[in-house]
C-alpha cells in the first residue's frame, strides 16, 4: 500500500506551524527536525512506516 502524505496547517492563536500528517490508523509518531532540517526531511520514513502508525512531522517555528 502506497502512503499518502498530506500537508496542513495548525493554527493557535497568532501562530501557524506546517505540518505533514500521514492521517493513517495506529499509534502516533511525532518526528522533530533538528535545526537545519524541516518537515520534508521525514517523506521518506514517513512513508516507510505509514502503513502502521500515523506519522506527523511539523516545522519547528522560525522554519519556512
Amino acid at each position: 500500500m502506497s502512503v499518502q502524505i498530506y500537508r496542513n496547517i495548525a493554527k493557535l492563536n497568532n501562530v501557524e506551524l506546517f505540518y505533514l500528517d500521514t492521517q493513517t490508523e495506529g499509534p502516533v509518531i511525532l518526528c522533530l527536525h533538528g535545526r537545519w532540517g524541516r518537515a520534508e526531511t521525514w517523506v521518506d520514513f514517513m512513508k516507510h512506516y505509514g502503513d502502521h502508525y500515523r506519522v506527523i512531522a511539523p516545522d519547528q517555528r522560525g522554519m519556512a
